[in-house]
C-alpha cells in the first residue's frame, strides 16, 4: 500500500513531525511504527512511503519529536501528541493508494476541568504524551495553572 501524508505544522529548530502507524489486527495484535515527515518550510510536513500491510486496520495519528543534539529523528523524545479521541481509521489494504491531507488536531479548550480563581490543584504526574494527573488540594498548599497541555506558572505556595 502506498501512504501520502500531508501536515501543516509550525515546528522549532530540531523537532520534528512524525507519523506513528499503528497495524490492528482481527486476532487483537497490534503493530506499530513511526515514519518520519520531511519539510522544506518548517510548516508543511509531507511523506510518501508503501508499505506491506501488517494488519486488518491502519490507524494513525501524528506525534513532535525532538533530539537532545537538535538533529535527526534516532533516539527522538516524544514532546507532543495529537488528539486523538476520535481516531483515524482505515481498512490495511496492499492495492490501495491513500492520500491523507490533514490538520493538526488539538484538544478543544472545552474539555478543560474548570478551574476557579483560587482552587488549588497539583499535578500528579506528567508523562511523554502530555497527559496530566490533577488532585484538587486543600487551602494553603501548591497550585498550577495550565492551558493547552503546558504549565504557564510552576507550582508556587499559596501559604
Amino acid at each position: 500500500m502506498t501512504l501520502h501524508f500531508s501536515i501543516e505544522y509550525h515546528t522549532e529548530w530540531g523537532q520534528n513531525v512524525e507519523v506513528e502507524l499503528t497495524f490492528l489486527s482481527s486476532d487483537g495484535k497490534t503493530h506499530r511504527q513511526h515514519i518520519p515527515l520531511e519539510t522544506e518550510d518548517g510548516l508543511l510536513w509531507k511523506g510518501v512511503f508503501m508499505l506491506k500491510a501488517r494488519g486488518k486496520q491502519l490507524r494513525y495519528t501524528y506525534i513532535i519529536t525532538a533530539s537532545s543534539d537538535g538533529g535527526g529523528v534516532g533516539g527522538a523524545t516524544v514532546i507532543r501528541r495529537e488528539w486523538d479521541v476520535v481516531p483515524r481509521l482505515f481498512p490495511a489494504d496492499d492495492a490501495r493508494t491513500y492520500f491523507f491531507i490533514d490538520h493538526w488536531r488539538d484538544v478543544p479548550e472545552a474539555s478543560f476541568p474548570a478551574i476557579s480563581v483560587g482552587q488549588r490543584i497539583r499535578i500528579l504526574s506528567a508523562d511523554a504524551a502530555q497527559h496530566f494527573t490533577l488532585k484538587i488540594l486543600p487551602d494553603g498548599l501548591d497550585f498550577a495553572i495550565f492551558h493547552n497541555f503546558s504549565v504557564f506558572s510552576s507550582l508556587t505556595n499559596l501559604a
